[in-house]
């Protein structure tokens, strides 16, 4: 589970942007900037503690092998991140602008350096690979299914009142 969650982490959360202070967020361009450092600072929470030089296997790797102390730091820091991102949108007072902070955010985590960093060392030649295991470990599930019950589990039924 700690090797997912750090794993998912560095996809979503490791970033380097150059941040600049926040003026005011309902301006665009201040918005887009204040985003741009609340990426920044999420990077810095994996800075010293993971090392984007080398292949894949070897960060994930070095996620894995965290200390405790290490891994509760980084914790600690994502959730004081966090907390300046609710803050900024406990600001905003429209929901437009609430839909465009968060999509600045995103937009700033993806077109960070860091993260194009490490994208270079992704797998991506793997993912057919995965899809085949994926739709492999699907049959043999169904396989081993011998009741249509067995599957409601993976399939449960859902009742048209359910979507008012």
């Amino acid at each position: 589970m700690k090797k997912l969650t750090y794993l998912l982490s560095l996809f979503l959360i490791i970033a380097s942007c150059n941040g600049k202070n926040n003026t005011s967020q309902s301006n665009p361009s201040s918005m887009e900037e204040n985003t741009n450092k609340q990426a920044k600072a999420l990077c810095d929470c994996f800075k010293d503690k993971v090392s984007l030089d080398g292949e894949f296997s070897e960060i994930q790797k070095k996620l894995e092998t965290l200390s405790e102390k290490e891994t509760q730091g980084i914790s600690e820091c994502i959730l004081k991140v966090g907390k300046s991102v609710e803050d900024d949108l406990e600001k905003l007072k429209e929901k437009k602008d609430k839909k465009t902070y968060t999509k600045n955010l995103i937009k700033s985590i993806v077109d960070c350096d860091c993260m194009d960093k490490l994208m270079d060392h992704i797998p991506f030649e793997a993912y057919g690979k995965l899809l085949d295991q994926a739709k492999d470990e699907m049959k043999e599930a169904s396989r081993k299914s011998e009741d249509i019950s067995e599957m409601e589990d993976f399939y449960p039924e859902v009742e048209s009142s359910d979507y008012k």
